[in-house]
């Protein structure tokens, strides 16, 4: 029996994502569903908050999925889904920020402020949450933990105004995979990458698992026929190769362009808040979870949210690994990107305002030659 515990809801995009990582890495493991005593017990003082995933790896927790694919990719280096070409690198790593900071908008629109989908969804929280309780008992929690959820949506930014430009923005985007996925059997080529496992989370665990509306993904032909290979054990799919010469067909470059319009001016307002709130908190060690308000535009329509400070982390990483590159490669990215949209080269050739380390669930300032802050884990 494996070693490595795997626990997480059915209904939870970032453990879609994890576990269908595990399965193409042919990482042996024991998927688990936690009940809410578990989640609110050993889980979150294991890791700091209740949240899921989380893997065991023995006695050593793992929380986030980020940081679990990683940890996962240093331990069994072989079959990598991080690619080593700078472009498909950065591609992928922007599409798995687009799909875990900004597809969690749709994911969580579509779920809750559709009434269809809340005896499907409650009773999923419920029989989850409370496995060995009357179904009564179950509807009375899963209520409370879906209270919760749906109160993310104005702290997210999306009003009943701005819920069909979000819509039309989800069409969007899963009409470019579609395209896209129809001259290639994964986002990169042959086999799955960082990007395949990111997006296959919101868009099977919520968009298309989800009742409601009914043919949401299914009407995306080739986009289907991808999510159920993300389903899979990937048997026949890890021998591929990923697109020769660092590859990044043109039928992507849409969803990039998508990327740019949407999350990345969100990091730049983190950006900038951050560099403030940093300048005001000279001997800081922790990061706030949020910091002010942000602009969200869709499609040119705009809403104040919460200013979230995570997204900035998962940027950083895309940034390093900008920054690690050697020039004339790093000119030749920004060149690329700048023919897609402007917002690439205003983040990537600017220094960032401050270093962060994720423990816990939180982020802490890591220290500087300025001695700004210090990292507390």
């Amino acid at each position: 029996m494996s070693n490595i515990k795997h626990y997480g809801w059915e209904v939870s995009p970032y453990t879609a994502k994890t576990r269908s990582y595990l399965r193409f890495k042919n990482i042996p493991f024991r998927d688990i569903v936690p009940s809410i005593r578990m989640l609110t017990g050993k889980i979150e003082r294991d890791v700091g908050q209740m949240i899921m995933p989380v893997i065991y790896d023995d006695q050593k927790p793992l929380s986030d999925s980020t940081e679990i694919i990683e940890y996962f990719e240093f331990k069994y280096p072989s079959s990598p889904v991080k690619p080593n070409t700078p472009k498909q690198a950065l591609t992928a790593l922007f599409l798995e920020l687009y799909a875990d900071e900004w597809m969690p908008l749709a994911a969580l629109h579509y779920r809750w402020n559709y009434e269809q989908n809340r005896p499907f969804i409650l009773n999923e929280f419920g029989r989850s949450a409370l496995p060995w309780f009357p179904k009564f008992i179950q509807r009375i929690a899963a209520k409370s933990v879906g209270g919760k959820m749906s109160g993310y949506l104005p702290i997210l930014g999306i009003s009943q105004r701005m819920q069909q430009p979000l819509e039309d923005n989800t069409e969007s985007t899963m009409a470019v995979l579609d395209k896209h996925l129809q001259s290639h059997k994964f986002i990169l080529g042959e086999r799955p990458s960082l990007a395949d496992f990111s997006l296959f989370g919101p868009l099977w665990a919520h968009l298309d698992r989800d009742p409601y509306p009914e043919d949401l993904v299914a009407k995306h032909t080739h986009l289907k026929s991808w999510v159920e290979r993300m389903k899979s054990n990937f048997e026949h799919h890890r021998d591929g190769h990923l697109l020769s010469n660092d590859e990044v067909p043109i039928t992507l470059e849409p969803m990039l362009e998508i990327i740019g319009q949407t999350i990345l001016p969100l990091i730049k307002q983190s950006s900038e808040a951050i560099k403030t709130w940093a300048a005001e908190h000279p001997g800081a060690e922790k990061l706030p979870r949020k910091i002010g308000k942000a602009t969200l535009n869709i499609n040119g329509q705009e809403e104040q949210r919460l200013n979230l400070t995570y997204p900035y982390w998962m940027f950083q990483r895309i940034h390093q690994t900008f920054e690690n590159l050697e020039e004339p490669v790093r000119s030749q990215i920004l060149t690329w990107l700048d023919g897609i949209c402007a917002e690439y080269r205003l983040l990537l050739q600017n220094p960032l305002p401050v270093k962060v380390t994720l423990h816990r669930c939180r982020l802490w300032l890591k220290k500087t030659d300025k001695n700004q802050a210090s990292n507390a884990a």
